[in-house]
Parts: C-alpha cells; structure tokens; sequence
C-alpha cells in the first residue's frame, strides 16, 4: 500500500473510503468558510461605521502608547 493513504482504509474499498473521507474534509472546510464569509460581513457593518472606527483608533492608540511606555522604561 502507499503511504499516500491513511492506515484505516481497508484495501477493499480504497476508493470508496478515500472518496468518503475527501467528501468530508470538502464538507468541513466549506462550512468554516461559510462561516467566516459570513462574519466578515458582520465586522464589514461594524467597521464601516465612523463612531466605532473613532473608538478603536483611541484603543489601539492607547495600546500602543502603552507597549511604547513600557519599552522606555525596560532594562536590556
């Protein structure tokens, strides 16, 4: 047997259970690419609106100053 093929399909049936377990992956990654277009969405509304962006441009701003802070009073 190749070592292309997991250990756990019997010799039997290859194709069938090489064809079961593609179907499956196929299934699984469109579905978490479903949900990932669909909160992108989401985040795109959130985003997109200038009283948010305002808010987070002071907290990542804030966060910065304090990482910058915190690198100016570190010891090497």
């Amino acid at each position: 047997m190749m070592s292309i093929f997991p250990q756990f399909i019997s010799q039997q049936s290859v194709l069938a259970d090489s064809m079961t377990l593609g179907l499956t992956q196929a299934i699984v990654v469109s579905s978490w690419f479903l949900v990932v277009i669909m909160m992108a969405e989401k985040f795109k509304s959130l985003l997109t609106n200038v009283r948010n962006a305002r808010w987070m441009n002071y907290v990542s701003g804030s966060i910065f100053l304090g990482f910058g802070a915190k690198l100016a009073v570190t010891k090497l």
